[in-house]
């Protein structure tokens, strides 16, 4: 079995609605959604569950009652398993959420994948990607656009930093944060909407850092990183009547590089 761990976090709605008080005072905005850099990372982990029933996914949150908000909208979208981490009256800077999410994957025990978005949309540090791969002492596998995922390992693709495209490689277990740009999400159907508002959301007390020895030994050769030749396309002159026709062909095309 190949477990994703996909830790997600509620935001606040865009537009919130506006409520007053019986005094005329305006309440806090308790309105939340499923934070939406955390809408591509599910997309991605159901898509390779539909590929592969072997994939078992479970969505973890850290905080109160709000962030069963953002769980249900996970199982809305087809994670099965939600868990929520009451992280008691510490604070949650990069350091503490990375030990609670390693705790939680170490925990499980059978986790391939740990899959996170680049930043967050509210706080937007991208730094716990890093802080969590420290801790477990598992290769990342940053910035991917798409990613593909077997027992063998994971290919993931990105763009390098100076515009040309990267192919990355690494054997599992591996954490992986996914950036704009790859992946479309997909709203939920309204009844998978509904049903999800009576899930079971599974608490557990505050976690800690099971191991606080030294890190996990890297494995050998952890992660490959590799340029993907950029590709040129000559130019085709149609005649007039083959327009239609040789657009259609050349856009097909450049589906497939872009896929590459």
């Amino acid at each position: 079995m190949l477990r994703i761990l996909l830790p997600i976090m509620p935001a606040g709605l865009a537009a919130p609605l506006v409520r007053t008080t019986v005094d005329g005072g305006l309440e806090p905005t308790t309105d939340h959604r499923l934070d939406p850099v955390n809408e591509r990372t599910v997309a991605w982990a159901v898509e390779r569950r539909q590929a592969d029933d072997a994939v078992a996914l479970t969505a973890i949150a850290i905080g109160g009652a709000e962030a069963d908000v953002a769980l249900r909208a996970a199982q809305a979208r087809g994670v099965p398993e939600l868990e929520r981490i009451d992280p008691g009256a510490g604070t949650l800077d990069v350091v503490a959420v990375a030990r609670l999410i390693a705790a939680a994957a170490r925990r499980l025990g059978d986790v391939a994948v740990v899959a996170l978005g680049d930043e967050s949309f509210g706080g937007s540090s991208g730094t716990v990607p890093a802080a969590l791969a420290a801790l477990l002492g598992w290769p990342l596998v940053a910035r991917a656009r798409t990613a593909d995922l077997s027992r063998d390992g994971i290919v993931a693709r990105r763009v390098a930093e100076d515009g040309g495209r990267e192919r990355l490689s690494a054997a599992l277990p591996v954490v992986l944060s996914l950036s704009d740009g790859g992946i479309a999400p997909r709203a939920p159907r309204l009844a998978a909407v509904i049903a999800s508002r009576g899930a079971q959301v599974t608490v557990r007390p505050p976690a800690s850092q099971p191991d606080d020895g030294p890190l996990s030994r890297w494995p050998t050769a952890p992660l490959v990183v590799e340029p993907v030749p950029a590709r040129t396309v000559a130019p085709r002159i149609v005649p007039q009547d083959e327009g239609a026709t040789a657009i259609a062909s050349l856009l097909a095309d450049a589906d497939r590089v872009l896929a590459a």
